[in-house]
């Protein structure tokens, strides 16, 4: 009888426990295609980060970032955030267990298409360049240092699209280098 009810118990708490497993150690995490309204493309030629910004004499990081947005949706849909997280080195090995973070709004953000600017939101099934400008205080990158982050769009339903960005610096973006040509 005991053995029974220990098996029964097992079939009833092994779904929920591995549903648990995979949810904690699962690498990615997909959306579900129903919610995903806009489709995001980094432009990683076209992004970029300098040092030599000043905000209330702070010393600050330009960082420019591109996108390719296309709205999959039959409504119009805006971008009403985006911020940029970038973590930190612990101080020790292990502690403190979470990384400082910091987490940047950002300064502009607009839609691009011919080079206008469009607003903050996109048509139905339309798509367009996403413009995005962050200044980060801080300590100055060397100019070989990649700016490494995750950079987060809300629409104006709530929804939030992640993706994890490595910016170059300006100066470094480009594949070769020009002036041996001339």
């Amino acid at each position: 009888m005991a053995v029974e009810t220990v098996l029964t118990q097992i079939e009833r708490w092994a779904p929920w426990l591995l549903r648990l497993w995979r949810s904690i150690f699962s690498r990615t995490r997909r959306r579900a295609e129903s919610t995903e309204l806009l489709r995001i493309v980094p432009n990683e030629r076209q992004s970029w980060w300098a040092n030599g910004a000043k905000i209330i004499d702070r010393p600050a990081t330009q960082v420019m970032s591109q996108w390719f947005v296309t709205n999959r949706t039959d409504f119009n849909v805006r971008i009403a955030k985006v911020r940029f997280t970038r973590w930190f080195p612990r101080r020790w090995i292990i502690w403190p267990l979470r990384r400082p973070k910091q987490v940047t709004p950002a300064m502009t953000f607009d839609f691009v298409v011919d080079h206008r600017g469009a607003g903050d939101f996109l048509p139905p099934h339309g798509h367009a360049d996403f413009h995005a400008t962050f200044f980060p205080f801080g300590d100055t990158l060397e100019e070989n240092d990649l700016l490494v982050g995750v950079t987060t769009f809300v629409d104006h339903l709530g929804n939030e699209y992640e993706h994890h960005t490595t910016f170059k610096n300006v100066k470094v973006r480009h594949l070769g280098d020009e002036s041996e040509g001339v």
